[in-house]
C-alpha cells in the first residue's frame, strides 16, 4: 500500500507543478499583450493624424448653389436646351463661377449647328461677368469684355442758327452800350427802328446807326454810331462822330 502512495504521489506533485508553470507563462504573456496594445494606443494617440490635400479636397467638395431658372431659348431653338442647362452646370462648378445668373441664345447664332451661348455669371466677390460658350462643344470663351456701346453721332450744326445768335447777342450788347452814351442828348431821335442789320467780314460784325439829336441852343445834329464787334468772345467797341465826318471817313 505504502509502496503504491510512494508511486503516485510524485506523479500528482509533476502535474500540479506544471500547471503553475504553464498558469504563470500563460498569465505573462497576457501581460505582455496587453503592454503591447497599451503602448501601441498611446502611439497613436500622440501621434497626429495628417489627412493628404487630394483627401481633404475630396471630403470638402465645392458647395453646388441651385441651378438658374432662368435659361432661356426662342421657340426654334427649344432643342437646344439641354445643352444649354448643360452648359450652365458645367459653367458653375468651375471655381471661378459661383452662381450661373441667367442664360440665352447668343445673338450670333444663324443655326442650331453653330449655336452660340450667352451666360452672366456670378463670382464669390458678387461681382458678374459674361461668357460666350460653343452650344456643340461646350467650350467657354472668358472672361468675355462687353462691347462698348457706339458712342451716338453728333448733331449735325445749324450754322445759320448760331449766326443768328451770334448776331442777336451783339446787337443786344452794343444796343445797351447806345442807349448809355446817348441818354443826356437832347431830342435823340434814331432814324432806323428795330434791329440794324450789321455788316460782316470774317466772323466780325459792325453796327451802323445813324441818329439826331440838338445842341443846347436847339440846333439839329446828325450822328452815326458804329459799334464793331470782333468774335464772339470779344466785347463790343462803339464809336459816335458826326454823321458828315463819319460819311467822309467811309468814302476814303
Amino acid at each position: 500500500m505504502r509502496s503504491a502512495y510512494a508511486l503516485i504521489l510524485p506523479r500528482v506533485a509533476a502535474v500540479l507543478l506544471s500547471g503553475v508553470i504553464y498558469s504563470g507563462v500563460a498569465n505573462s504573456e497576457e501581460v505582455n499583450l496587453e503592454e503591447a496594445n497599451s503602448e501601441e494606443t498611446n502611439s497613436k494617440m500622440a501621434s497626429p493624424q495628417v489627412t493628404s490635400p487630394e483627401v481633404a479636397s475630396s471630403q470638402e467638395p465645392k458647395p453646388r448653389a441651385a441651378l438658374t431658372e432662368n435659361l432661356w431659348l426662342p421657340g426654334s431653338y427649344r432643342d437646344l436646351m439641354p445643352k444649354l442647362r448643360a452648359s450652365a452646370e458645367k459653367l458653375q462648378a468651375t471655381e471661378r463661377c459661383d452662381k450661373v445668373l441667367q442664360g440665352k441664345l447668343h445673338a450670333s447664332t444663324r443655326d442650331e449647328q453653330n449655336a452660340v451661348f450667352f451666360l452672366v455669371c456670378r463670382d464669390s466677390s458678387r461681382k458678374t461677368f459674361p461668357v460666350l460658350v460653343d452650344a456643340n462643344a461646350q467650350e467657354f470663351e472668358f472672361p468675355l469684355t462687353p462691347e462698348p456701346e457706339p458712342e451716338p453721332e453728333p448733331e449735325p450744326r445749324d450754322l445759320e442758327a448760331e449766326r443768328q445768335a451770334y448776331i442777336q447777342r451783339s446787337w443786344a450788347s452794343c444796343e445797351s452800350m447806345f442807349s448809355h452814351e446817348t441818354r443826356f442828348m437832347p431830342k435823340m431821335q434814331l432814324l432806323s427802328e428795330g434791329q440794324v442789320e450789321p455788316l460782316e467780314e470774317d466772323g466780325s460784325l459792325l453796327f451802323v446807326i445813324d441818329f439826331d439829336a440838338e445842341n443846347l441852343q436847339g440846333q439839329p445834329l446828325q450822328y452815326r454810331a458804329h459799334c464793331s464787334v470782333a468774335d464772339e468772345e470779344a466785347q463790343p467797341v462803339l464809336q459816335i462822330q458826326p454823321r458828315q465826318k463819319a460819311l467822309q471817313v467811309q468814302s476814303r
